[in-house]
């Protein structure tokens, strides 16, 4: 639908011609956001395959000029944005730091700093396990997007970037490996305390 929105095809004449789809890529400024596109493309189009134009099978939206298109992109593109990751060196050090932190507190009070580093370990834990994306996913979570069982964590996401419906991500007690990188038993922790 969106497809033919933006291109004004209508849609009595899906699947799209070639021509359709080949200017539709030039208009795409990431190759790897074209050539995504492209398979969401063919894929409808194999599943709304009832009629049987020749010029219309889904087949032919591999020919010369859309791959012609898709090369244009590509040597257009501009390179790929890297995404900076936080090492598992680093998770480790930040746990380190909030248990000392943690261990260091006064045990009658367990000052907020501790309470803060503890909350804070434990959220980039989780962000980590999960892979969950900081600004839309981690930081949006609050104690009612976590539930936890003897053995289980589970994070409820109001949505991920490629699903727009409600999605559980479940995280498994591994005590066993590593008890320092458990994220049930800490979430567990915080939330009981």
């Amino acid at each position: 639908g969106r497809f033919c929105r933006r291109n004004k095809v209508p849609l009595e004449q899906w699947p799209p011609t070639n021509r359709h789809v080949a200017h539709w890529l030039i208009s795409i400024k990431r190759y790897s956001t074209a050539k995504t596109y492209l398979n969401g493309v063919r894929f409808f189009a194999r599943a709304a395959l009832g009629r049987e134009g020749e010029e219309n099978k889904p087949d032919n939206l591999n020919d010369q000029q859309i791959k012609t298109a898709l090369r244009a992109v590509k040597l257009h593109s501009p390179p790929p944005r890297q995404a900076r990751a936080l090492p598992m060196e680093g998770v480790r050090a930040i746990l380190d730091k909030a248990d000392s932190t943690w261990n260091q507190a006064d045990p009658t009070s367990r000052t907020y700093r501790a309470w803060d580093a503890v909350r804070f370990a434990a959220c980039i834990l989780l962000g980590y396990t999960a892979a969950l994306r900081v600004p839309s996913e981690a930081l949006t979570l609050t104690t009612g997007h976590v539930k936890i069982t003897r053995t289980c964590a589970y994070i409820t996401l109001d949505k991920r970037k490629n699903k727009r419906e409600k999605t559980v991500v479940a995280r498994p007690c591994i005590c066993d490996l590593d008890r320092a990188f458990c994220c049930v038993h800490r979430l567990e922790f915080i939330l009981d305390g």
